[in-house]
């Protein structure tokens, strides 16, 4: 899951904002300041981070959605697998056409004691 986007100029700026507004309020002048370029400036980069915000919960969705499509896909091959594995049997060439390993082309694991790995490697 996404998190969500939290400028901290942001809202540094919009705190600065909120402290100049009112310095001026108390003036009676806006002179030499730029209120409303900085409230357009702000309010613009509040509304891309909104939009920002927003695809990134639709992103969360669909990303949930597609996990979700994946594993149902998983649980319908196995099913097929097993399907194919009872009619043919899991060591048909059937079988490992639908995506499954034969057991003969498995490779098997054969434990070997200490001693026979010392005398395979000539450390007697």
């Amino acid at each position: 899951m996404l998190r969500k986007y939290n400028s901290k100029v942001y809202e540094g700026a919009l705190m600065r904002f909120q402290n100049v507004k009112a310095i001026c309020e108390e003036l009676g002048t806006e002179k030499n300041v730029p209120v409303e370029e900085f409230e357009k400036e702000l309010n613009a980069f509040g509304e891309l981070q909104d939009d920002y915000n927003k695809t990134k919960s639709l992103l969360d969705a669909k990303h949930a959605s597609i996990k979700d499509s994946e594993h149902k896909l998983r649980s319908t091959h196995e099913r097929m697998l097993l399907s194919i594995a009872i009619a043919f049997g899991k060591d048909s060439p059937e079988y490992a056409r639908a995506g499954g390993k034969r057991k003969v082309d498995r490779k098997k694991h054969v434990f070997k004691s200490k001693k026979q790995k010392l005398q395979r490697d000539g450390q007697t």
